[in-house]
């Protein structure tokens, strides 16, 4: 995405990390409308870090497990590596992702040959990579990011834009009821409402509001703000977390959390255990015990060979029991259903 040669010294040591290969075409046109609100896609020389990453990180069919698993997005553009970003989890566009992360302007990855090549059609590739994983370089780069005056402008222009959006008018349907859209009238946007949701979701994303405002908490502007958000989400800062846009990770360490599940399944498979027992106890079944075999075209009972008999059946339809006192085979599934009616059991249970 940009020049690695300011890579910090500090970042860490490489270790093996799992990552997705992501393999960029030319740049062009995206097809509209695009999930990611996007005009381009692909690789072009001259375009900021950020712009490169949202060109590339998604929509692709991808292997959910595959990525799940990964730390690091390379973005490859004729087999060098020209953007690296984290995974932090993915957005589902019908049966496509977009993966969700931050990129790593200066990643070391970034310029060198591509790292899982192979010679697929398909742009996505999965494997590890000996290199540096987001977590240690993201916190060893804490001090890489875009310079203040590029965020303010992008920051004033995006509320710019929100001021001068429209919403629809509504007016009494034609029929008498309820309201329709007016053909061509519009209204402006509820712009105030729009700058709390943000606010809102920048706070939530950082983890919290006393976090976004720690630069200087005791400011008359942090207190505005304070005061500001404490109306929008109410008393609970917990309530923040509704707003929240960006992914939050969580690592589980699964083995001690499933432990009980063994317990649960004894003391499930004991509560079937009495249940079973229960329903034998209402509903016995002693009194019909007739096993009733099917015949051979050739007169002999059927045996375990004819388990795993191939070709034509060598059946007659016919179902006969060797106890001599013993009911036909119709009759004794009529008196067993009949005892199990007598004894309450329902149909369902009775089919």
């Amino acid at each position: 995405m940009t020049d690695s040669s300011h890579q910090s010294p500090s970042v860490g040591q490489p270790r093996e990390v799992a990552a997705v290969r992501i393999r960029l075409g030319a740049d062009r046109p995206a097809l509209q409308p695009d999930p990611l609100g996007r005009q381009r896609i692909g690789f072009a020389d001259g375009v900021s870090g950020y712009e490169l990453w949202e060109r590339g990180r998604g929509v692709w069919k991808a292997k959910l497990p595959n990525v799940a698993a990964a730390d690091l997005a390379l973005l490859v553009h004729e087999d060098r590596v020209v953007g690296v970003g984290s995974v932090d989890g993915v957005a589902f566009h019908e049966d496509r992702v977009a993966i969700s992360g931050v990129p790593l302007l200066q990643h070391p990855l970034i310029g060198q040959p591509d790292p899982l090549p192979n010679k697929s059609r398909n742009p996505i590739a999965y494997g590890t990579v000996h290199t540096i994983p987001s977590s240690a370089y993201r916190s060893a780069a804490q001090g890489v990011q875009r310079p203040y005056e590029d965020v303010f402008a992008d920051a004033v222009r995006v509320l710019t834009e929100a001021a001068r959006l429209r919403r629809a008018v509504y007016q009494p349907a034609a029929t008498g009821r309820g309201y329709a859209v007016h053909p061509t009238e519009t209204e402006p946007a509820d712009w105030a409402e729009f700058v709390c949701l943000a606010l809102a979701g920048a706070a939530a994303n950082v983890g919290g509001i006393e976090t976004a405002l720690q630069g200087r908490p005791g400011s008359w502007e942090a207190s505005r703000v304070r005061d500001l958000l404490a109306s929008q989400i109410g008393e609970e800062e917990e309530n923040l977390l509704r707003y929240r846009t960006e992914p939050l990770r969580i690592v589980l360490t699964t083995d001690p959390d499933l432990d009980w599940l063994e317990e649960l399944y004894e003391e499930s498979y004991a509560q079937f255990q009495v249940r079973a027992e229960e329903a034998a106890a209402q509903f016995p079944v002693d009194a019909h015990t007739w096993r009733f075999g099917n015949v051979r075209n050739d007169g002999r009972p059927a045996g375990d060979s004819d388990r795993t008999h191939t070709g034509p059946t060598p059946f007659t339809g016919e179902f006969v029991c060797e106890d001599p006192d013993a009911p036909s085979f119709e009759e004794a599934v009529a008196r067993f259903k009949d005892d199990l009616r007598a004894k309450g059991a329902p149909e369902a249970v009775i089919a």
